[in-house]
């Protein structure tokens, strides 16, 4: 079962990449400049982030990076910003923002110097959601995944110290460029808001981020 699972996540990531180049190519052959994205919605996972984006990229001003998904500032940031910025063509005429949603930003403890390195004067939209309506969400999508080997969210939630702690304080000294751990099994810690909107407010001011309550936008 491990051998399947990880051979079928390797083919996953092989198809987004050859899909990712194809949609590259297209957008030259198009003539479609690469744009830099407007605003950033930067998470919570599993907090409505998807509907979000597809209600703004209705927008006839508004579009969305060819994938909604982009991670560029936490798994992709070694690639560079010209790789980054060929996520964003004009795909419509009118458009005059682009964004992308990557939920992970929110948490990942590099990412906010990175986004400030890049553009100071960012947008940045996140919503919140009850952390515990969250993290049960979380656990359910990694379990739907194979991702999550453990049976019950009371345990996960019990060894989630001794399997995320110790490589998020690695991810956040920059000894390890990735953490599985951390992206796959934080359900208690995506959800410690005030620690991770913190991060970001010391370096962006306070009216460039929005702040959604999840219950109020799926109202």
């Amino acid at each position: 079962m491990q051998i399947t699972t990880r051979m079928t996540s390797m083919l996953r990531t092989a198809a987004r990449e050859g899909y990712r180049q194809s949609l590259f190519a297209a957008s030259r052959l198009m003539g479609q400049v690469a744009q830099k994205p407007s605003f950033l919605i930067i998470g919570a996972q599993k907090a409505a982030t998807t509907t979000l984006s597809a209600t703004l990229a209705s927008h006839p001003a508004i579009c969305m990076s060819l994938f909604k998904e982009v991670h560029y500032f936490d798994l992709h940031h070694k690639r560079g910003k010209y790789w980054y910025e060929r996520h964003f063509p004009r795909k419509k005429k009118g458009c005059r923002l682009h964004f992308e949603a990557s939920p992970y930003y929110l948490m990942h403890p590099l990412v906010p110097a990175r986004v400030f390195d890049y553009d100071p004067r960012m947008k940045l939209v996140v919503i919140l959601r009850n952390p515990v309506d969250r993290a049960y969400s979380h656990y359910q999508m990694e379990r739907k995944r194979n991702h999550e080997s453990i049976g019950t969210f009371q345990a996960a939630v019990r060894h989630e110290g001794e399997r995320v702690t110790d490589e998020l304080d690695q991810l956040a000294q920059g000894k390890i460029p990735k953490s599985q751990a951390v992206q796959r099994h934080s359900y208690l810690h995506r959800g410690y808001y005030e620690d991770q909107l913190r991060r970001w407010l010391e370096l962006f001011a306070r009216d460039q981020l929005h702040v959604i309550d999840y219950d109020h936008l799926t109202r």
